[in-house]
């Protein structure tokens, strides 16, 4: 199991690595023979990136010209390279002329002479580089249905994404203005403090970000914010620095009172602090003790 575990974990360090056009060197398991050894002793780099050559030449310090290898399941060797009555190549001996199919997804491997120094993997020769890589890669490709070009469309998906994240930190920046105003507009004055114990509909992220903003534009500020976030509960004390100093106030005694009705654990600094708890049923309570701690606090 826990050999299964750390290969887990390398996977997906080096898949993180590779998809940042990271050159990355492998040395695992046994060491290898033959006229090559790939897979246990290797240098990877992703084949799709059109400056992978330029850029594993230049860290080699070998010369332009020079052909690249790469590996490629045994079944889908084919799907690239004119393997004719080759059965397989696991030793990269063969020069083998290289299909349109290879010409427009990894070009950069493509010699001046249409071939490629392939390396067929099959799981015999090397199970652990065979499924961490390239069952993985049939994953992907059957979650895109199967995609002409799986480099474009992964590329597209992250520009959408992109896009999308964009678009949502902008309306949740306008939810956070919308609410900013509905609470100024709410705030109650108790002996020359502004006070406040609310509940938002807002992702706990940008709690820090709207009280700061509250706070930049009112004095004396005592606020209380709880929200709610999937199946935890989130309360946030900001009181103004001046207050902290004045009055002797103290947001992280505060919410570390509050966040017994939520199963919660927090902290932070005597002007802000917050915590989180899975009690969902205890957001009336949380609530109420909240009002109730203020107005002793300003006793």
């Amino acid at each position: 199991m826990l050999t299964t575990e750390i290969h887990r974990s390398l996977d997906s360090t080096l898949d993180a690595l590779i998809n940042d056009e990271q050159i990355v060197a492998i040395f695992q398991n046994h060491s290898e023979w033959g006229p090559r050894a790939l897979g246990n002793r290797s240098i990877m780099f992703d084949p799709r990136h059109p400056n992978a050559k330029n850029i594993v030449n230049a860290v080699k310090k070998r010369e332009h010209y020079r052909p690249f290898a790469c590996t490629v399941m045994l079944e889908h060797a084919n799907d690239y390279f004119e393997m004719l009555q080759l059965p397989e190549s696991p030793w990269m001996s063969f020069a083998i002329q290289c299909k349109p199919k290879a010409l427009k997804d990894i070009p950069t491997l493509v010699h001046a002479d249409n071939t490629c120094r392939i390396q067929t993997v099959t799981e015999e020769q090397n199970k652990n580089y065979y499924n961490s890589k390239i069952n993985e890669y049939d994953k992907i490709k059957d979650m895109l249905k199967n995609p002409k070009s799986l480099y474009e469309s992964i590329k597209s998906l992250s520009e959408e994404n992109s896009l999308l994240k964009k678009e949502i930190d902008k309306l949740s920046n306008e939810k956070v203005f919308s609410v900013k105003k509905d609470i100024i507009t709410k705030l109650e004055n108790i002996s020359g403090l502004n006070v406040i114990t609310t509940t938002v509909d807002l992702k706990p992220a940008k709690i820090k970000d709207l009280c700061f903003s509250i706070a930049s534009e009112i004095e004396n500020l005592f606020l209380i914010i709880i929200t709610k976030d999937l199946n935890k509960v989130y309360c946030s004390c900001y009181i103004s620095k001046n207050l902290v100093s004045e009055k002797n106030l103290n947001s992280s005694e505060i919410i570390s009172k509050l966040s017994n009705f939520i199963n919660g654990r927090g902290g932070g600094q005597a002007f802000y602090s917050t915590c989180a708890g899975d009690n969902l049923e205890g957001i009336q309570k949380l609530f109420t003790a909240a009002k109730d701690l203020q107005i002793q606090f300003l006793k």
